[in-house]
Parts: structure tokens; sequence; C-alpha cells
């Protein structure tokens, strides 16, 4: 999945972001990306949608992309502009936001 790597690259992500975004190891985004093992359904879903690509393309068995929409354009030059480290407390933000969704919904 050598595309996969072009993508990230691409969007400006660290393998330790895109690993953080999906709940797995980094160990796992670079197996993934050296053609050793693939995702699963879910990842590959999560992938597509973060990336803004269908999976089609992230596999590699097509080379359209699926059409990125403005506001999509616009968080990847919004994560272009901050660092590594700025980028990674802002996925443990969106962690913590999901962690705070799934408390107030299981109290209702």
């Amino acid at each position: 999945m050598k595309r996969l790597k072009e993508i990230r690259v691409e969007r400006g992500l660290m393998q330790s972001e895109l690993a953080n975004y999906l709940g797995v190891g980094q160990n796992t985004v670079s197996n993934w990306e050296k053609g050793r093992y693939e995702p699963d359904i879910q990842s590959l879903i999560k992938l597509s949608k973060l990336l803004s690509v269908s999976i089609d393309y992230i596999l590699d068995t097509s080379d359209e992309k699926e059409n990125i929409n403005k506001t999509d354009t616009n968080k990847y030059k919004l994560l272009e502009g901050l660092s590594e480290k700025e980028r990674e407390k802002l996925f443990q933000y969106a962690e913590f936001l999901k962690y705070e969704r799934a408390l107030t919904n299981h109290g209702e």
C-alpha cells in the first residue's frame, strides 16, 4: 500500500498522527505502508474519510480519487500550518471530545 504513504505525506500527517486517529499503533501504519499487512474494513473507511479519497484509491485498485470538497481542503491547510506537536495536541483534544460525548450519551 505504497499509495497510503503518498497520501499521508501529501496531507502533512505523521504516521503517529494517523495511527492515533485510527486507534492503532504506529507500527501498524508502517506495516500497511510497507505492504506487510492491509487495514481492516473499519480502518479503510476511516482512512477514506480522513484523507478524502476512495478506498479503491488507497488500495491502488483505481486511479480515480474522490473529489475533495472545499471544507476538507481547508481542514488540511489548517493542519499544514501546525507543528507536529500542535497537531498531536489537536488529535488528543479530538479524542477527549469523543470520550466526553460517549460519557454524555451513556448517561442518557
